[in-house]
Parts: C-alpha cells; sequence; structure tokens
C-alpha cells in the first residue's frame, strides 16, 4: 500500500502516525498522546492524513475531541459506527470489491474497469446536506448506498487500487467558496 501523506511527515510525526492509526483501527475510545512537542493542529492534520491513506477507516471521521487538561493530550475519536456494524460492512464492502469485473489484466485496463464499476453504479450524492453527513464522503456510501461525494468515491477508488497493488494518492481540495 503506497502512504502519500505518512511519506509527507517528520520522524517523530510518522511514530504518532502509526501510533494513531493502530488505536483507530482497534477502535480505542481515548489515545493518549504525551509528546507535547507536536502541535494540536498538527495532531489533526495526521489524524485526517491517516483517513486518507487508508481509507477502509470509514468509521471514523478522522477528528476527535482533545483533552489537554492532563500531562498527556487524551483524543477522544469520532467513530460512527459500532465493531458489529464495522464487520457486517466490511462484509458486504469486500463482497460487493469482489463483484467487479477486473480479471488478469494490466494496470490502465484494471484502472479502467474500476472508473467504469463507478460510473455505472455509483452516483454523485446531490442532497444539499451530504456535506454535513461524513458517512457520505467514506467508502461506505459508495458501496451500500451507491451515492457518494467526491472524497468518498476517491477513496473507494483508492481502496481497491491498494487491493490491486496499484500505487494511488487521494488529492483533496474543495469546490466551494469556504469563505
Amino acid at each position: 500500500m503506497y502512504l502519500f501523506y505518512y511519506n509527507q511527515l517528520n520522524n517523530e510525526e510518522k511514530k504518532i502516525y502509526w501510533f494513531i492509526k493502530d488505536a483507530l483501527f482497534s477502535l480505542e475510545p481515548r489515545i493518549y498522546i504525551n509528546d507535547s512537542y507536536i502541535p494540536t493542529q498538527r495532531l489533526k492534520e495526521i489524524s485526517w492524513m491517516i483517513t486518507l491513506d487508508y481509507p477502509e477507516l470509514y468509521w471514523t471521521k478522522g477528528s476527535f475531541e482533545i483533552n489537554e487538561k492532563t500531562g498527556d493530550r487524551e483524543l477522544r475519536p469520532a467513530y460512527l459506527l459500532s465493531k458489529d456494524d464495522i464487520d457486517r460492512y466490511d462484509d458486504y464492502i469486500f463482497s460487493e470489491i469482489s463483484n467487479i469485473s477486473i480479471g488478469q489484466r494490466d494496470i490502465e485496463e484494471k484502472i479502467c474497469s474500476v472508473c467504469n464499476w463507478m460510473i455505472e453504479n455509483v452516483r454523485y450524492d446531490t442532497d444539499k446536506y451530504a456535506l454535513k453527513n461524513k458517512v457520505n464522503q467514506t467508502v461506505l456510501s459508495v458501496f451500500v448506498e451507491k451515492k457518494s461525494l467526491c472524497m468518498g468515491i476517491s477513496k473507494a477508488f483508492k481502496l481497491i487500487a491498494s487491493l490491486l497493488d496499484i500505487e494511488s494518492i487521494i488529492a483533496i481540495g474543495d469546490i466551494f467558496d469556504e469563505r
């Protein structure tokens, strides 16, 4: 798996990245960070980077509440689903991925197969409240709801590309004026 955002970090940030990533995959309710030299904003950025490198983390918003009253910073991740729901959705998502007709083609044909599947099966979510619904920005929306926003579609493509050993990254940006 190609970890573009991880590779942008310095060595100390990489340690924090792995620590938070492992905690998110384990659904830890609290993550304690004792490295006070990393600013809180940077911790938030690192957490977001993890969700971009690991799109299969669809059960977290990539954000958390932070308690800095003690010597360690206590991060409380925002989880969208329970462990039972995650197991159920994982089975469904990976079953859907296995049904995509990719075959033993070259890289370009594999990429075209995935893109064609998305064009034929996923519609862009035009709901005006979709931006506030973080689930619509995950692989869950693509494979379960069959509608998503750009981020969800990008994450679904990255997940499939990773399974096919194709390097890919999620490029981020806004289409709206945030002022």
